[in-house]
């Protein structure tokens, strides 16, 4: 079995390809950044590990994003795609990231193909095996190699922006919930806060009773990502309604009251 998109979430906590992280970033740790995703995918496929390089392509392949080298088993990316001054995409997320994914699928296919014998079968090796395949042809592009490869990059990239989206949504919105309201013959109140500089907003999910888990409701319903839309002001699908807090009003919670005041800049706690 090889990578696929399915597989980025063992990827998504290698925090340089974090876009804040990528930005700052030697070119030197992008590149070992790279080489941890190769690792672990090399390792889930079963296969050896391929060095991964910055390359400066001359000459017939001056124009290269990337390639795998099958002489120096390497995997080799243009040092275009490198450090906060690198060359922009706007059709990727990361572009040295879908490079990789997609020179490391090639490596996949080379020890498949010419090292290991009955490593991969079936009728997309055979595929592979098969059909006349010269980088040199104008239309190597749609060759099942060449296509194979580019599908499960541009995939992973998209996944790898979903998983770290979902994951800075998760981390910012689920340690914010101050407090849940009961409300005699009414859902019950969530109260949240977004950030330290906004007032606390309260909302109200159909069936969300005050002793349910925040965390199954995010995984069953999308609660998470749900909030977030209504952050943005963007209309959000489901039952919810918003409602702004006032400065001085208190949350009413099983256990005890939650003042949700808006503390001035210094003010202590009392």
């Amino acid at each position: 079995m090889y990578f696929t998109a399915d597989q980025t979430h063992i990827l998504s906590d290698i925090e340089t390809l974090k876009p804040e992280k990528w930005k700052t970033s030697t070119p030197e740790q992008q590149r070992e950044a790279l080489q941890e995703c190769e690792n672990r995918i090399s390792q889930f496929e079963g296969r050896p590990s391929r060095k991964v390089e910055i390359a400066q392509f001359s000459g017939e392949y001056t124009n290269l994003d990337g390639m795998y080298d099958r002489k120096t088993k390497t995997i080799q990316i243009s040092k275009d795609w490198f450090s906060e001054n690198s060359i922009q995409d706007k059709d990727s997320y990361n572009k040295a990231f879908r490079i990789l994914i997609e020179e490391s699928h090639h490596a996949f296919q080379s020890y498949a193909l010419h090292e290991e014998p009955g490593f991969f079968q079936g009728q997309e090796f055979n595929d592979w095996r098969d059909i006349p395949y010269d980088p040199k042809d104008p239309n190597y592009a749609d060759h099942p190699i060449e296509r194979s490869a580019k599908a499960i990059a541009k995939s992973a990239d998209k996944a790898l922006k979903e998983e770290h989206e979902k994951e800075k949504s998760s981390e910012h919105l689920s340690a914010q919930v101050l407090a849940i309201e009961e409300r005699p013959g009414k859902d019950p109140m969530i109260w949240v806060q977004f950030a330290k500089d906004e007032k606390p907003r309260g909302y109200t999910v159909a069936g969300f009773q005050p002793g349910d888990n925040l965390r199954d409701i995010e995984i069953s319903g999308d609660f998470i990502a749900k909030l977030e839309n209504l952050r943005q002001g963007e209309v959000a699908k489901g039952k919810f309604s918003t409602q702004t807090v006032k400065d001085d009003q208190k949350v009413q919670t099983n256990q005890h009251q939650h003042s949700i005041e808006r503390q001035k800049e210094g003010e202590k706690e009392r």
